[in-house]
């Protein structure tokens, strides 16, 4: 099962349209509530600290009647030059909670989404939402995409410990995958 993974994987990333440039949305309100917020990334906008239920995820796929969870999710930096343009972040249910490597057990689902550094809490269109269901529990498709997305950012940390949480509701054909996200940094997803 992990050479589907690693094949999926690469599948799934070739499909991404790759756009890394960062998206200028302007301004647009305070974030307001994220946990602790006491201070601010540099140029995002958005609180840094990120605990109690700032630091939830309660992420749930339900899909003809299927209900499924993810239960962990880690972070991915993409940078220009020393500039962090673009965020992935894999949720994950199943395999092995350390960061992912390419000999790395296989989960039973994995969702990725792609999104540019958000400039403050307004909610934004991600890049891309996609499911791997490894497992087969939700869909048999090897990759579902969302169809339609929305994340609404609640706190980022770009520098030092990195992480980030945000709400997420995406639609598929035949289900949904909603809730609070956050994720810590997991260098091996740079």
């Amino acid at each position: 099962m992990s050479a589907r993974f690693v094949l999926l994987s690469l599948l799934l990333l070739a499909g991404c349209d790759g756009a890394s440039s960062p998206v200028d949305a302007g301004g647009g309100d305070d974030a307001g509530s994220a946990g602790d917020a006491a201070s601010e990334d540099a140029g995002t906008g958005l609180p840094e600290a990120c605990t109690d239920d700032c630091a939830a995820l309660d992420l749930t796929a339900t899909f003809d009647g299927n209900t499924a969870p993810f239960t962990r999710a880690q972070l991915g930096l993409e940078r220009e030059g020393d500039r962090v343009v673009a965020l992935r972040v894999e949720a994950h249910d199943g395999g092995d909670p350390a960061c992912p490597t390419m000999s790395s057990p296989t989960p039973d689902r994995t969702l990725i989404i792609t999104f540019p550094v958000p400039e403050d809490g307004a909610p934004i269109a991600p890049t891309s939402v996609s499911l791997l269901d490894f497992a087969g529990t939700l869909t048999t498709e090897p990759v579902a995409r969302a169809t339609e997305a929305t994340l609404t950012p609640r706190a980022l940390r770009l520098e030092g410990e990195p992480h980030v949480a945000f709400d997420l509701d995406a639609t598929f054909e035949g289900g949904t995958i909603r809730g609070p996200v956050y994720a810590t940094h997991c260098p091996s997803l740079d």
